[in-house]
């Protein structure tokens, strides 16, 4: 598992979501640090860290994430934000 070490882990708290993370230097919504794509490269969500998961390490690589929604979003026509607990990278391919 990358970004934790075993004493940094806890049980996953949360929906487990797949994507590939980007760090945008601007966007159309003003919350999250990093965002969650497809591989078509379309925002899903916005993800803010829990204070203890470093996300730049993971830029445009395929990951999975364990986090919980933050609630009062989304706003406007952005994507939901959600806080991510642990990340873990995933092969893309066979």
């Amino acid at each position: 598992m990358c970004g934790r070490t075993d004493e940094q882990s806890r049980p996953p708290a949360g929906p487990q979501l797949e994507g590939v993370v980007q760090k945008p230097e601007l966007s159309t919504f003003m919350y999250g640090t990093h965002t969650l794509n497809d591989d078509q490269g379309q925002t899903h969500f916005a993800l803010e860290s829990d204070g203890m998961v470093n996300l730049d390490p993971f830029v445009g690589k395929r990951v999975r994430i364990t986090g919980e929604p933050v609630q009062g979003t989304p706003l406007d026509s952005g994507p939901l934000l959600v806080k991510v607990h642990a990340v873990m990278e995933v092969n893309s391919g066979p």
